[in-house]
């Protein structure tokens, strides 16, 4: 892979921004066309560490477990591009049908913010009983193609882990928010 400085040097670049050589346009990234996730925030507590994974933006998760440890807690957030205007009720509603034969829906968790929704979720993860908290928001920029951003924060910990355990991941979820002009976050 090139830049335009790389490959024209830098006036060059300056000169055709937004053309190719061969007239066609050039779209950057991130930008209206392409935009790329917004940036966030989410508290970390001691003894807890954060980094991205697979399909996740990041996860957060206790610095150390026991070996034996048949899951880890952990608080995730993932990004989508969806439609603009795309109810997060009916997003997250698809989301847990989507897995039906893995998930149980409990009751609907409380959401104050605009533009969310939060569902009680339990599943078995390698003979594990979980609880899980997902929360979905449906960011209001609209970008081109008429999209705009969901992102989804799950909380997970085994169910009989403890008061302390499901309270320190709900501080984690409740304390995600969306830097910018766009919402997310209570």
């Amino acid at each position: 892979m090139t830049t335009d400085t790389e490959t024209r040097g830098p006036t060059a670049a300056a000169e055709t921004a937004g053309k190719a050589s061969d007239g066609a346009t050039t779209v950057r990234y991130p930008s209206y066309q392409l935009p790329s996730v917004p940036p966030f925030h989410i508290d970390v507590p001691e003894g807890y560490v954060a980094h991205p994974a697979p399909r996740a933006l990041a996860v957060v998760r206790p610095a150390s477990t026991a070996e034996d440890a048949r899951f880890i807690p952990n608080v995730t957030v993932t990004a989508d591009l969806v439609p603009a205007g795309a109810d997060p009720k009916a997003l997250l509603e698809a989301m847990v049908a989507a897995q039906a034969s893995e998930v149980a829906a409990g009751a609907a968790a409380e959401s104050d913010t605009p533009g969310s929704a939060s569902q009680r979720l339990c599943r078995t993860v390698d003979g594990v009983d979980v609880i899980q908290v997902a929360t979905v928001w449906v960011l209001p920029v609209r970008y081109a193609g008429d999209v705009a951003h969901a992102l989804t924060v799950v909380s997970s910990w085994a169910d009989g882990a403890g008061a302390q355990v499901g309270h320190t991941l709900r501080a984690i979820h409740e304390s995600f928010r969306v830097e910018s002009g766009q919402t997310a976050g209570a």
